[in-house]
């Protein structure tokens, strides 16, 4: 009986509640964002390059650019999930694979700009990086 009453009051919990649905995310993510890594606050710089939207039908279109001023990324953007991969390549080697979610609209809380954040993992160390997973956060500016 316990078992029944959750599932009836559960269901109306969320006949009732006020969700939000979108069909797409931002469609355009091209720009420069402030990174910050870990613990560490507006570390460096992504710049996304301006792209072609993708084919009719096509959910995920390619990305490129460049963060820590010259190393490349390449990657994709769902435009109907807001999620984005890429790979981090220094000197030609993958070092870095980073994924997350776009904000489906910009958020008062930064100044009304659009922001993402996930994880990324070292997969190559360089310098002082240790193997692991981290998490990052990205406003656009």
């Amino acid at each position: 009986m316990k078992k029944l009453l959750f599932g009836v009051s559960l269901a109306g919990m969320l006949a009732t509640a006020n969700i939000a649905l979108a069909d797409t995310w931002q469609s355009d993510l091209s720009g420069t964002w402030t990174l910050s890594l870990n613990v560490f606050p507006n570390i460096t710089t992504l710049v996304i390059d301006p792209y072609t939207a993708s084919p009719q039908g096509t959910d995920c279109q390619g990305i490129k650019g460049t963060m820590f001023g010259s190393d490349a990324i390449t990657g994709f953007y769902c435009l109907k999930s807001g999620r984005i991969y890429f790979v981090r390549n220094n000197a030609g080697k993958i070092i870095q694979a980073w994924s997350g979610n776009v904000s489906q609209v910009p958020n008062p809380q930064f100044g009304q700009k659009l922001q993402m954040s996930g994880t990324f993992a070292i997969v190559v160390p360089v310098g002082n990086d240790t193997y692991g997973e981290y998490n990052f956060h990205a406003v656009k500016q």
